[in-house]
């Protein structure tokens, strides 16, 4: 099992360049590698399950805080 959040938004999805970052077991990642890189044009690795969705959540949380510190 695996999990893939993407960062990249609407233009993102359009372009076929969203960010995908990936936690899980690295041997799943090879059969779905080329379905991935069809809609993503940088693709990481993060190592345990959860860990690309932790890492998304912190990026989110730190582009909230900077959007609060300019409000």
């Amino acid at each position: 099992m695996i999990n893939c959040p993407l960062s990249g938004g609407p233009a993102g999805v359009e372009d076929g360049t969203l960010t995908i970052r990936i936690g899980g077991n690295e041997k799943a990642l090879t059969g779905i590698t080329s379905s991935l890189k069809s809609v993503g044009d940088h693709i990481e690795y993060i190592e345990p399950s959860g860990a690309g969705q932790t890492l998304k959540l912190c990026d989110n949380m730190i582009v909230g805080g900077v959007l609060t510190l300019l409000s």
